[in-house]
């Protein structure tokens, strides 16, 4: 495990740094990638998800954390009964529905919610609302973010996915910031989603309709 004891005090180092140049961006987004993956048989951040665990939400310390953890307890000995301890012991966050608080469960990509009389359907990607900037210019033409249709910001704004904001600004957003696709089927739900604080937008773009569906709703993460 010191290699990876290694790649996390470099990953703080770079971080620490007030400027970053072109080498040393690059170094630092290719360590955050690398911290995707645990030295544990073939885990990835992806394997967390069927166990109920929102990963995607989870900063790479956690999962530093628990990539430690789980490599002192070795692969040959841990078995998957444990590795739900390990997450809570970590606090990686448990997916949840906005609407009634029921387990998410995993399914072809998505969260289900495992209540009978609610089932929606949410992302497990997360994606973070970054505005048209000099530091944000060069995601706007790379098309791998959704065209945004807030009024917060008279300036041009897109959904990223979250683990690609991490990889090009060697961060983790801002709560206020992080969104996900909720599919509304009753209309009545965006009025009791907004009630409880939430950002709810529909998906208009064409890249995201084709994505997502024309069920599809941009909702925040974290009430207000």
């Amino acid at each position: 495990m010191r290699f990876i004891d290694t790649l996390e005090k470099l990953r703080l180092y770079l971080s620490a740094k007030e400027k970053l140049d072109i080498k040393e961006k690059a170094l630092l987004g290719q360590i955050r990638e690398d911290l995707n993956y645990f030295p544990t048989g073939t885990i990835h951040r992806d394997s967390l998800l069927e166990y109920g665990y929102d990963a995607h939400l989870a900063g790479d310390d956690v999962l530093a954390t628990l990539a430690k953890k789980m490599g002192e307890d070795s692969w040959e000995q841990l078995s998957s009964v444990q590795i739900p301890i390990i997450g809570d012991a970590c606090k990686v966050s448990i997916s949840t529905c906005p609407l009634c608080a029921g387990c998410g469960a995993f399914e072809n990509g998505n969260w289900i919610c495992e209540e009978s009389e609610c089932r929606r359907e949410w992302s497990c990607m997360k994606y973070v609302w970054i505005k048209y900037s000099e530091e944000t210019a060069f995601l706007f033409g790379c098309d791998i973010g959704f065209i945004s249709n807030t009024s917060r910001s008279s300036n041009a704004s897109l959904f990223l996915p979250v683990d690609l904001f991490r990889m090009h600004f060697a961060k983790s957003p801002d709560k206020e910031n992080i969104y996900q696709i909720f599919k509304i089927e009753d209309t009545d739900d965006i009025s009791q989603l907004k009630e409880q604080g939430y950002t709810v937008e529909k998906v208009t773009d064409t890249k995201g309709l084709e994505r997502f569906g024309p069920k599809a709703y941009w909702m925040s993460v974290f009430p207000k």
